[in-house]
């Protein structure tokens, strides 16, 4: 029987070569969390953009996890990967869009708006970490005014 350990020395995969040295440790933290958050059977909320939360999707699926997606673009030219199909087919996932079909390409406008309809949804927001001066800090600072950058979870 296998089991897992936590090895803060453990190297990180390649999406962290170019990050801040200083920020590994609350990434390395978040990646952790996520299968006790599965093994809990709650589901993961996010817009599955970036390369960190590409992994986190990846990991949470891979282990059975729930998720929901949630694009910054219309859904009429979605075509899941294939590492959706199943999910999406056994209804562990669901893709969501608050934006019409003609709406085919992300921007920084779908993006903010998109982010805060997921800062809307959650119950729990994990965010391991905010450009200060970034789109992301201004759409937490409109809707979650009680979050700080020194915060990694936040339950309402």
């Amino acid at each position: 029987m296998a089991s897992r350990q936590r090895n803060r020395d453990c190297p990180l995969p390649r999406i962290f070569d170019n990050i801040d040295q200083t920020l590994l440790p609350a990434l390395r933290d978040t990646l952790e969390e996520f299968p006790t958050w599965v093994r809990a059977g709650r589901v993961i909320l996010s817009g599955f953009h970036s390369p960190l939360e590409q992994q986190v999707l990846r990991s949470v699926l891979r282990r059975h996890g729930r998720v929901v997606k949630v694009l910054a673009r219309g859904l009429t030219d979605y075509h899941p990967p294939e590492l959706e199909l199943e999910p999406l087919e056994q209804g562990r996932m669901l893709v969501l869009s608050p934006f019409p079909e003609q709406v085919d390409r992300t921007t920084r406008e779908t993006s903010l708006a998109r982010n805060r309809l997921v800062l809307a949804m959650a119950t729990d927001l994990v965010i391991p970490h905010v450009s200060p001066n970034g789109g992301l800090a201004a759409v937490v600072a409109e809707m979650r005014p009680d979050w700080s950058e020194t915060s990694v979870s936040l339950t309402n």
